[in-house]
């Protein structure tokens, strides 16, 4: 595994820090790690060092670390960029399986005017327990529990 930083201080052989990333690097975003390791002439040397073909996986992808990937000659295990911003919008993703008749948990999918107008939409469900998530974004960050107003 290539990262920007190692948070297991070295007790773990198989976390990789490129040398030109070490000590310098403060990730704010996923996408700027993939970059910054996509253009780490100590990454791209590592990987090719191992492997004829090298190749790369991340969780999330972009244009950039596409770009990046395809020009250093590094193949990616994720789908292209597109497909991912297609999986990325949970509406679709519900809508594929809802065509595919494959169960998932209960939802509505709506937009919410205020408190009263979300306890309109959730009466099916028998609980004032609820999660809400926006369109568009990593569950982590656009997930909500509510309880009460």
């Amino acid at each position: 595994m290539i990262t920007c930083y190692d948070p297991f201080d070295g007790r773990l052989p198989y976390v990789i820090v490129p040398q030109d990333l070490k000590n310098t690097h403060k990730c704010t975003s996923s996408y700027h790690c993939q970059h910054d390791i996509l253009n780490s002439p100590d990454a791209i040397a590592y990987m090719k060092s191992k492997s004829e073909n090298p190749r790369v996986f991340f969780m999330l992808i972009d244009e950039e670390s596409e770009k990046l990937s395809e020009a250093n000659g590094l193949s990616m295990w994720c789908g292209p960029y597109q497909i991912c911003q297609e999986l990325g919008n949970k509406v679709a993703v519900l809508e594929i399986l809802r065509k595919l008749n494959i169960p998932f948990i209960p939802n509505v999918c709506s937009r919410i005017e205020n408190y009263q107008h979300l306890l309109q939409l959730s009466q099916s469900f028998q609980t004032d327990n609820l999660v809400v998530q926006s369109e568009i974004g990593l569950s982590g960050m656009t997930t909500y529990f509510i309880s009460s107003e």
